[in-house]
This record gives C-alpha cells, structure tokens and sequence, in this order.
C-alpha cells in the first residue's frame, strides 16, 4: 500500500481487544481470563494477609469476617434474624399434570365487573418507598367496600414479593366469600405471569398458586391485570392502603421474608466499601499494587 509492505501478522490488539487472523477470539478469551485470575490472586493474598485467613470467599469475591454466605451476613448487613426466601426445590413442584391451566385477562371497564351481583371483586396492590414497604387487599361487590386489609413488610423485601403477598392473602379471603364468582384484579403484570407460567420457583409464587388451585375447586376465579393509576376505584383504593401501610413505622412486619437479591446486594455494598477502606488505608503495598483503583469498581 503506497509503495509498502504491509506486514502479515496472526493477531492484532484494537482498543484493548486481541483480533486473531481466524476471528475465533480465543487468544482474547485466554488473556482475559488469566489477567481476572492474577486479580482474584491479589485479592486473597491480600485477605490472607491483611485480615486473616477465611476473611475473604473466593467464590463471590466477597468480605466478610466469616465464609461468606446469605445465612452468616444477613445480620450485619440489615436482614436481622429473619428467613431467607430461597427457592423451591423443582421436585417439591406438583406433578405437570396437577398443575392448574391459568390466565389472566386486561381489564376494561365494559365488563362492568362491579355490576355482578354474583360476584366478588379483590383489588390487590403493593407499594416501596423510602419509609417501607406495604401491600393491601380491598374486597368489593357492586360498588360496595366489604373489607380492607393492610400488611407490612419489612423493608429490605421488594415490591414483588408485595404483590405476592397481596395476591396471596386476597385468595385466602376469597374462600371466605359467600359468591360463587371471584374476579381478582391486580396492578402487577409480573406476578401475574408469574402465577400462570408455573415455571417460577419463587416461593411465594408457588405458594399462591396451590391456593389458587384449592380456591377454583369450588368457585369461578377469574385473574385480571388492571393499569395502574388511571383512576378505577378499587385500584385506587388499594394503592392508598399499601402506601399506608408502608409509612406505618409503629407497626411490626407482617412478612419479612428476605429475598436472596437483597443479601446479594448488601453483600456487594459491603464489599465495595470495605475494599476502598483498605486500597486508601493499607500500609502494605504488595497486598494491593495487583488491584485496580476503587474508582474503577462498579457498583
């Protein structure tokens, strides 16, 4: 090209990746993975160290004083003593051909649901916010109020798991109903396709499913996704109560069940933090020349 050679070569570096001339990127791959491993090298000599042996769990590249584990940091990361909500065993999972054929269809306000005299109406809903966390069920026939429930979660539980909890405690109120009809009505997408998939593990998830099995041996249920905040009543009302219930600082948790994401995340938090303390304050160098600086760790 212009007068030169150009050279051929096996692999060429572009912007820190390794181009080989088969475009297989295995020599990329390679260098990669050993260039993590003399990092996670560092990070364990520098645990064995600096603060001991078995301070530092290979695995998830975590502290703790302890092997680390959901079950030994949960206490000092926040979770307190409560259970952790680990998933169901698949063989646990009923047989396929028990489980129950489920849907959910969207709401419109032509089906006129509140004008059924046969049937019962459940609006379910759950709120986080800053304060807390809280789910409500509202129980209405033609246009009535019946019943209201309000429950606290603990805070570190996620608004998923509020939903849950909603849409379980409205089937256990449902079997209490004197109508033959129930229509339940959340505002949560996800939990219902969770509910009528039957592949999901979560335990909550499981849970409902089986009362909603026992519940449609003996009434008509009908599940309906309604959107939120458009101004349907019960909606309304229910998103009202879960916000209440959320702010309600006097009262103890209903369910404080802890998923595993938030231990996860606290975990990593933690980690970060502690990491930054000892790569600004240690007095060892060789402990920490390997490790990249606290601004390149990601949240």
């Amino acid at each position: 090209m212009g007068g030169e050679g150009i050279e051929v070569v096996r692999e060429v570096r572009l912007l820190g990746l390794i181009i080989d001339e088969s475009l297989t990127f295995n020599t990329h791959v390679k260098t990669t993975c050993a260039k993590a491993y003399r990092i996670l090298q560092a990070v364990g000599k520098s645990g064995q160290n600096q603060l001991g042996p078995g301070h530092i769990d290979h695995q998830d590249n975590l502290y703790c004083s302890d092997r680390t584990s959901p079950d030994v940091c949960r206490g000092c990361l926040g979770a307190g003593n409560a259970d952790i909500a680990t998933k169901t065993k698949p063989t646990e999972l009923p047989h396929p051909a028990d489980e129950p054929r489920l849907s959910f269809e969207h709401y419109k306000t032509e089906l006129r649901l509140d004008e059924q005299a046969d049937a019962t109406n459940i609006y379910t809903d759950g709120s986080k916010t800053d304060d807390g966390v809280g789910a409500a069920v509202v129980l209405r026939r033609l246009d009535r109020e019946l019943k209201t429930v309000k429950i606290k979660l603990a805070t570190y539980c996620t608004v998923f798991q509020a939903e849950m909890v909603a849409l379980h405690k409205a089937i256990q109120m449902a079997t209490k109903v004197i109508s033959p009809k129930v229509n339940l009505c959340s505002d949560s997408r996800s939990a219902l396709e969770d509910i009528v998939s039957g592949r999901s593990l979560n335990p909550l998830v499981v849970q409902t499913r089986k009362t909603l099995k026992d519940l449609s041996n003996y009434k008509e249920v009908r599940l309906f996704w309604i959107k939120a905040h458009v101004g349907h009543e019960g909606n309304e009302r229910a998103d009202q109560l879960a916000k209440e219930a959320a702010t309600d600082r006097k009262r103890k948790p209903d369910f404080d069940k802890c998923p595993v994401s938030t231990i996860k995340r606290l975990l990593r938090a933690d980690s970060v933090r502690r990491w930054e303390e000892e790569y600004d304050g240690g007095h060892n160098s060789l402990n920490h020349k390997n490790l990249p600086p606290n601004r390149c760790i990601r949240e």
